[in-house]
C-alpha cells in the first residue's frame, strides 16, 4: 500500500491554510485539478473525508514541535532552555522506554570479579 508521501503532506496542509480547516471539498478539488499530482492515482482517489482525517493527524504531530519551538523563543536564559530541551528528551525516552526495557532484558547478567 502507498501512503502519502511528503510532499503530499505539505500540499494538504498548504491548501488547508488556504481554504480553512475543515473545507476538505475545497482541498480535494485543489488536489483534483493541480498538475502536480495528474498521474497520482493513490492521493486524487482519496475522499474529502480521509483528506481531513491526514491533515488533522498532521496537525497533532506538528503541534507540539511547534509549542516547543515558541517555549524556547519566550525563555532567554540557559537554564530555562537546557530545562526544556531535557523535558522533551524525557518524553521522547518515555516513549522509547519499553524498547529500552527489552535491551536490557536480553542482556545477560555479569557478576564483578
Amino acid at each position: 500500500e502507498k501512503g502519502f508521501d511528503p510532499s503530499e503532506d505539505r500540499f494538504l496542509l498548504c491548501k488547508t491554510h488556504e481554504y480553512g480547516f475543515g473545507n476538505w471539498d475545497d482541498v480535494k478539488d485543489a488536489v483534483r485539478t493541480t498538475e502536480q499530482f495528474e498521474f497520482d492515482y493513490f492521493l486524487k482517489t482519496r475522499t474529502a473525508a480521509e483528506l481531513g482525517r491526514r491533515v488533522t493527524a498532521l496537525v497533532k504531530l506538528l503541534k507540539p514541535k511547534k509549542e516547543l519551538a515558541q517555549q524556547l523563543k519566550r525563555k532567554s536564559s540557559s537554564s530555562n532552555v537546557s530545562k526544556l530541551v531535557e523535558a522533551e528528551a524525557a518524553s521522547e525516552g518515555a516513549n522509547n522506554g519499553n524498547a529500552a526495557a527489552n535491551n536490557n532484558a536480553k542482556r545477560p547478567k555479569t557478576t564483578p570479579t
